[in-house]
């Protein structure tokens, strides 16, 4: 007899675990679709892409910087271990 309510005791943990991460999921997918996952506008640009830095595009007169990449600018100096210049 305590072997079934042992049992029956795990289903019920096993089902309410299930539960929760399947509404998580579904919430989290929920609030992707109706917020979005980025700050994009979806504005179509044509023209020829003008690369001005490691970071940065123009096309037309619309300026773009590329988040999370980390390049030199222009007029950035780079300098090795030893003073010297290496850009």
């Amino acid at each position: 007899m305590e072997n079934k309510t042992i049992t029956s005791g795990l289903s019920i943990v096993v089902a309410i675990v299930l539960f929760v991460a399947v509404f998580v999921v579904g919430l989290t997918v929920l609030l992707v679709l109706l917020f979005g996952s980025s700050r994009a506008f979806g504005a179509d640009f044509t023209g020829v892409p003008r690369i001005v830095d490691g970071d940065t595009v123009v096309i037309g007169s619309m300026k773009f910087r590329l988040e999370g990449i980390d390049a030199p600018e222009t007029d950035q100096v780079c300098l090795n271990p030893n003073g010297m210049r290496w850009t």
